[in-house]
């Protein structure tokens, strides 16, 4: 049976880091649905009340970002006079940096961090604008700027973890393998990036391949008979895996990973092999 919550985010500024916190903490429990109520931009204590008027009636926790002391004094007196559990979203991380750095946190700006336009704000633009421009091997005169170069057959989520591994920073470009026909540039013309092959188990491809088929008209479920076709993409699989072994490219098995995670393992060989980058 499923649980519910009531969690109310409060932030000073847009909300963004708050509701990342949320997010990753809620995935830890299972058969448990968040009810997630943004309050943004809260700058002076009309709007807490505001807030704390609207969780007497329901109530439920509170999460908040917030750097002005006194208004988080005042939201936690608040809350604690409704018996609300009302925590810091990242104050316990700041305090133990402090600790180990024996240096107070000195920026208490709102939005400070939105406000920033440092070296890895344009870097993570750059990143994202070369990858776009070299999705599904277009350009391919250009792979070799890359940082991050994925090979795989058609629907093994290339182009979702290049777009996740270019919000990191990360120029990545993708190649289809396409079974009986050439890459599409010379496997020894590869320089600079590093090549990471992609992978899936059979039953999957096939799935995800007939709902692919499905979602753009195909209602018989085919097209040439060989794209949703159970042995044509064993053997499909079967070349392209001989293929990346003589290369000796690393290969990830995607089956059953989210992108996040496909994308964290392409990450930690990156790291690895050429040192690491701003995360």
């Amino acid at each position: 049976m499923e649980k519910a919550i009531n969690l109310y985010l409060v932030s000073d500024s847009s909300g963004e880091t708050v509701l990342s916190v949320s997010g990753a903490v809620m995935a830890q429990f299972e058969n448990v649905v968040a009810n997630k109520y943004m309050w943004p931009m809260v700058r002076n204590s009309a709007q807490i009340d505001r807030l704390i008027e609207y969780m007497t009636d329901l109530p439920g926790i509170v999460l908040f970002t917030l750097v002005d002391k006194e208004l988080t004094s005042y939201l936690q007196d608040q809350c604690t006079r409704l018996h609300i559990p009302c925590i810091s979203a990242i104050a316990p991380v700041v305090w133990e940096i402090e600790k180990y750095l024996n240096l107070p946190a000195g920026r208490k700006i709102p939005g400070w961090q939105h406000a920033t336009l440092d070296d890895y704000y344009f870097q993570k633009i750059a990143a994202i604008d070369f990858t776009m421009r070299h999705d599904d091997g277009q350009i391919p005169e250009g792979i070799n700027e890359a940082d991050i170069l994925l090979v795989g057959v058609s629907r093994t989520s290339k182009t979702p973890t290049c777009l996740y591994l270019a919000q990191r920073g990360f120029k990545a470009a993708n190649i289809p393998y396409v079974f009986g026909k050439q890459l599409g540039m010379e496997p020894e013309s590869i320089k600079n990036p590093m090549v990471v092959a992609l992978t899936v188990s059979p039953d999957r491809l096939r799935l995800i391949r007939h709902s692919r088929l499905l979602a753009i008209g195909d209602k018989g479920g085919s097209d040439d008979s060989s794209y949703s076709d159970d042995g044509a993409i064993k053997d499909e699989l079967r070349e392209a895996l001989k293929f990346y072994d003589r290369y000796n490219w690393p290969v990830i098995d995607v089956s059953g990973r989210a992108v996040e995670e496909t994308a964290a393992e392409i990450m930690s060989l990156y790291n690895e092999k050429r040192g690491f980058k701003p995360a």
